[in-house]
């Protein structure tokens, strides 16, 4: 038997703009369904009945973000575990019965960095490797950021979206808002 996805749930807040700097936009999204999707067996055939489901192309390779401009993100955190951001007033998707799905949408919040020092502002306190041609447009990998899980996901090379756990938002919102105040713009800006 199938069972159908979570619905998206009506946040109170609006998309919220935070002004950090001019060299880098901090935006906190709101509106979305966060479903966290895990399968036993054939991750591949996961993969495709999921993105199926959801009229996109969802990838079988771990630490690969797709989107689609529906505002569908799809993000392989594990073999045969997704995390799907879904903005779309969506009824009914259906998903095989070897899959289960966790609401993770009161949980977890979302943030957009972007801007020339986005990247900079990011590995200030990430472990990761940030290098464009390490970690590129459409990747995504759990991390840590300070103390704070996070699962982080590029874009684009200037964009990057951050998710954290709801009772640690307020914390590494200040701390990224403290962080890009101090950030300078690069020497050859500056010419």
């Amino acid at each position: 038997m199938n069972t159908p996805m979570t619905q998206r749930k009506q946040d109170r807040l609006r998309n919220r703009r935070i002004s950090v700097s001019s060299l880098v936009d901090l935006l906190e999204l709101t509106e979305f369904s966060l479903t966290l999707v895990t399968t036993r067996g054939d991750a591949v055939a996961a993969a495709s009945v999921l993105g199926s489901a959801l009229g996109i192309t969802a990838g079988a390779v771990v630490g690969t973000m797709t989107g689609h401009e529906k505002g569908i993100r799809v993000l392989c955190l594990g073999p045969g575990r997704w995390l799907v951001r879904d903005t779309r007033e969506t009824s009914g998707l259906i998903i095989p019965d070897n899959t289960a799905t966790f609401d993770l949408s009161d949980a977890w919040r979302l943030f957009q960095i972007s801007g020339i020092a986005a990247r900079r502002l990011l590995a200030s306190g990430c472990p990761l490797d940030l290098n464009p041609a390490r970690f590129a447009s459409g990747q995504c990998a759990s991390t840590r950021l300070d103390e704070f899980r996070v699962i982080l996901c590029c874009v684009t090379p200037d964009t990057y979206e951050l998710y954290v756990e709801r009772s640690y938002c307020e914390d590494l919102r200040a701390r990224l808002v403290l962080r890009a105040a101090g950030l300078s713009a690069p020497a050859e800006m500056e010419a």
